[in-house]
């Protein structure tokens, strides 16, 4: 299966809007990124349909400067950037062939995100009712939520043990796990049934791309980028070798979909501009907490350093002529039958 060319794949150029070309104004800018995060979450999937949170004549931006008191919360970020893999496919919370009128829809699934706030599993269990949908953390800290499906239950550890599932989602785990890849992967091949499936959703946190040289003007990200790749973070380009490393372990059928999700509403169309405005909260909430665990721990910088870097970075962000986007990734694989 090709990749879907939905706005914001691969397949489709992004388009500059240059109605919204102009530099971000005060008079349009809301109160940190607590308020997008309301906002962006508000977007609905009905019957297929999606309705926009998005209003070209209300065009809501942040506050590069806000507080940390005014920013989204750590669970509020994980839905966000749940929501922005879900715009991608169109609303579809998997690109795996498990479900439709010729599947078998999967009985047992797990979902293996170590950095989630479960969301995706009790989206799963909700539209397969007649399965059961375990999310596993590494964060021993996570707590189950209070209210979920009957059929979807939560678990910490990083041992899949010898249990049997036929469909295993994976998210972000290029920037959540220090696990070999090969050898997780090879976990996974032996924790699903003959003929399961496994997907695997990511980014690159901290790569930025654009098509047409804008990259230059955002200094601050660019060289952001380099020092996190130098300080050995685990944000690394892994998702790139998915569809390799999944072949090689013995996955068949393996498909490759491919997005760009621009940051900032510069790109044409409303989808688009919906997932800049997600991606764009997701990073100014992101990039703080991120940018001083590295800097200060692993680079050897001050905290007002460290803060004279994060200022710059959200100043970048929110550059509206700097044509930036991240690369999105989804991979799937099926395990032979015999």
């Amino acid at each position: 299966m090709a990749a879907i060319a939905h706005p914001g794949s691969a397949a489709v150029p992004l388009e500059i809007d240059h109605r919204f070309a102009q530099p971000y104004k005060p008079a349009l800018i809301t109160k940190g990124s607590a308020s997008l995060a309301a906002t962006v979450l508000n977007y609905k999937y009905e019957d297929g349909g999606r309705y926009q949170s998005y209003n070209d004549g209300n065009l809501l931006l942040l506050d590069p400067n806000a507080t940390s008191s005014e920013t989204a919360t750590t669970p509020e970020r994980l839905d966000i950037l749940h929501h922005i893999f879900k715009v991608l496919t169109g609303g579809d919370l998997w690109r795996a062939p498990i479900s439709g009128p010729n599947a078998r829809l999967p009985k047992r699934v797990l979902d293996l995100s170590p950095s989630s706030s479960g969301i995706w599993a009790m989206e799963a269990a909700d539209a397969l009712p007649g399965a059961t949908v375990i999310a596993q953390s590494s964060d021993s800290t996570a707590a189950s939520p209070k209210f979920k499906p009957s059929n979807c239950t939560f678990r910490t550890g990083n041992d899949l043990g010898t249990e049997k599932f036929d469909f295993i989602h994976a998210r972000a785990l290029s920037s959540t796990t220090n696990m070999s890849f090969p050898t997780l992967l090879r976990h996974i091949y032996d924790n699903l049934n003959p003929g399961g499936w496994v997907e695997l959703q990511d980014y690159a946190p901290n790569t930025f791309l654009s098509d047409d040289d804008t990259l230059r003007l955002v200094p601050a990200l660019v060289a952001w980028q380099r020092e996190l790749a130098e300080a050995g973070t685990p944000m690394r380009g892994i998702a790139d070798e998915y569809k390799r490393l999944l072949s090689e372990v013995g996955f068949v059928d393996v498909q490759e979909d491919r997005y760009k999700a621009p940051i900032g509403t510069w790109a044409r169309g409303k989808t688009n501009k919906e997932l800049g405005l997600s991606l764009l909260a997701h990073n100014l909430d992101a990039v703080e907490p991120l940018t001083t665990q590295v800097y200060t721990r692993h680079l050897g910088y001050s905290l007002q350093q460290t803060q004279r870097i994060v200022d710059g970075l959200k100043r970048d962000l929110v550059n509206s002529d700097a044509h930036i986007y991240v690369p999105f990734v989804f991979v799937y694989g099926r395990k032979p039958l015999r």
